[in-house]
């Protein structure tokens, strides 16, 4: 075997370990750390929350639900309005150059079984996958009219935008604990 050919195959054996490792780098999954909003506390914790007995029992989400990226304060005053809920003080003094806030509902519900919550989160690349656990009554339970004003379940969890991985146009992905997707929501970190 000549040195040219010895040489090209070093090159070549280097080339592909290089690009293997480059492909493991990119699909290298981060968890991320976030903090839950307490309604109890009126605070923000970290502490873990039981979603062992959470399921989701009903074909569809209601209609009302949503899944919203806080940017701002105006971006929160505008999910607290569109949901008629009360701002709260501990969350709309959030420092938004160092947090953003995701902000999850199920909307206006007529069972206080309903449940949402964040469960776990994690960042591939320009993708931040939201795992939420998810909540609902048996069907026969859901009932046909609101009774009073009902129940609006949610959860506000803050992120430290120094620990996103990735900088610019992010994708936040929802699913519920079973993997379906529920929403998708894209944000810009500078």
């Amino acid at each position: 075997m000549k040195k040219s050919h010895l040489f090209l195959i070093i090159v070549a054996a280097v080339m592909a370990l290089s690009s293997m490792y480059s492909l493991a780098a990119m699909n290298q999954v981060y968890k991320i750390d976030y903090d839950w909003y307490s309604q109890y506390n009126k605070s923000f914790s970290r502490e873990i929350r039981d979603t062992t007995r959470d399921k989701w029992l009903l074909e569809a989400y209601p209609e009302d639900a949503g899944f919203y990226v806080i940017k701002n304060k105006d971006d929160y005053r505008a999910v607290c309005d569109r949901y008629n809920i009360k701002e709260v003080s501990g969350i709309s003094d959030t420092d938004f150059d160092r947090y953003i806030l995701l902000f999850c509902t199920l909307g206006r519900v007529s069972s206080p079984v309903y449940r949402i919550k964040v469960k776990d989160m994690a960042q591939r690349g320009e993708t931040v996958e939201v795992m939420l656990s998810t909540n609902s009554p048996e069907s026969t339970e859901t009932g046909t009219a609101l009774s009073g004003t009902g129940y609006i379940p949610l959860d506000i969890v803050r992120i430290e935008k120094k620990i996103l991985g990735a900088k610019g146009k992010l994708n936040f992905v929802f699913k519920n604990q079973y993997g379906k997707h529920l929403h998708n929501e894209y944000y810009y970190i500078e």
